[in-house]
């Protein structure tokens, strides 16, 4: 019986591994794209200025 068994859950388990590692893949990708976007706003605010008051002229 514990041959059948592992015959029938065999494939099942390691779809399920399959499954989970595209998961964490996945997952891995996402942090790098928030990261990407991150140090992309962070370059982009260090190199923004604030422009210079009106001079009060109507």
């Amino acid at each position: 019986m514990a041959n059948q068994f592992a015959a029938k859950m065999n494939p099942v388990q390691e779809k399920v591994l399959w499954e989970i590692a595209n998961t964490v893949e996945v997952i891995g990708q996402y942090i790098v794209a928030i990261n990407r976007s991150g140090q992309t706003y962070g370059r982009a605010d260090r190199l923004s200025v604030f422009p210079h008051p009106p001079t009060g002229q109507s």
